[in-house]
């Protein structure tokens, strides 16, 4: 999943880990995730809560404002939390369901209003803010989409544990297309060379025809 994020939700995950980390948390939340989805104002998410009549700067307040510290750090890595994972599978639907192969902000945003869980659903509610809602106002996507890893030199992992088990995963199936494509190409040629050889036998034994007597008795 990482390599269909566009650079900009990639850099509000590692965002989103860096707002754990500082408050003393070993998992990344949806709140996290918010956090570090807001902190660039050249996103479409930002973008889009502003078309909503929201100040992204007062959805951050009000969210800081309900959250307590975390227990403290431990020497375990940071990772997503079951509703920050639930977030990531929306956002991944919802760019699914508008035909697009790359998640933008614009779809992280959306699947964190989905997950509606904890303190960012609270945020949400206090502020009328709905997945509808945003869908409605939504404005032209800014961010360019990165080319795939295998297209491009050097791709990094992500940084946290993005792939993980999908039982129940509403993410349409990730699938290479040229692959496929050579596939089902191999599979059609197999299926001609099939025929082929099968008209050459059929042809072989009309050509021989049927075994006479005389033939027989010459034998």
């Amino acid at each position: 999943m990482w390599t269909r994020f566009t650079d900009r939700t990639r850099r509000a995950i590692f965002r989103a880990q860096q707002a754990a980390s500082d408050r003393s948390e070993n998992l990344v939340k949806p709140e996290h995730l918010l956090m570090g989805l807001l902190a660039e104002t050249d996103t479409t998410a930002f973008q889009t809560l502003s078309e909503a009549g929201i100040a992204p700067g007062d959805l951050v307040w009000h969210l800081e404002s309900i959250l307590t510290p975390g227990p403290g750090r431990d020497d375990t890595p940071l990772r997503l939390d079951p509703a920050a994972k639930r977030a990531l599978e929306l956002a991944a639907n919802e760019a699914w369901q508008q035909n697009r192969y790359f998640i933008g902000t614009e779809h992280l945003l959306i699947g964190l209003v989905g997950e509606g869980s904890g303190a960012t659903g609270i945020t949400f509610r206090y502020f009328g803010l709905s997945a509808d809602r945003l869908r409605a106002v939504l404005v032209v996507p800014l961010e360019p989409s990165p080319l795939p890893r295998d297209s491009a030199a050097g791709g990094e992992p992500g940084p946290v544990a993005l792939r993980y088990a999908d039982s129940g995963n509403v993410e349409k199936p990730d699938r290479n297309l040229l692959t496929e494509f050579l596939l089902v190409m191999s599979a059609l040629l197999l299926l001609a060379l099939l025929i082929l050889l099968l008209g050459i036998l059929s042809g072989s034994r009309r050509q021989r025809g049927p075994v006479s007597p005389e033939s027989i008795r010459e034998v």
